[in-house]
């Protein structure tokens, strides 16, 4: 979210459950001059409502990438874009495979 938006001007927002990596990610958003295009939320991303996302990155356990589709189809717009580092979203078209680091990243857009 701070390459979103220092080098693209989005506006983004970070949803975060766990207590130490919602401390850090907030510490480092604060570092930025561009830090009043984000925010970061301490909450379950179950329980956020996303539907005015445009673009939806998500680094999670497989298990738990597979148990937000059922969310994703509700409350996503058609045409709303999906980043899944690390883990493919079974049954969905995968749009583009992107080598990051020592693993993939995959795009899918909601339809």
């Amino acid at each position: 979210m701070i390459i979103a938006a220092k080098e693209f001007g989005a506006k983004s927002v970070g949803i975060e459950r766990n207590r130490l990596l919602f401390w850090l990610s907030h510490w480092l958003v604060n570092r930025e001059k561009s830090r009043n295009r984000m925010r970061i939320i301490k909450n379950d991303l179950f329980k956020e409502d996303i539907r005015d996302a445009t673009i939806v990155v998500i680094y999670l356990s497989h298990k738990l990438t597979q148990q937000l589709k059922m969310k994703f189809r509700k409350e996503l717009k058609k045409g709303t874009r999906i980043v899944s580092a690390s883990h493919q979203i079974d049954g969905w078209k995968i749009i583009r495979r992107i080598k990051t680091g020592h693993f993939y990243s995959y795009l899918y857009v909601v339809h």
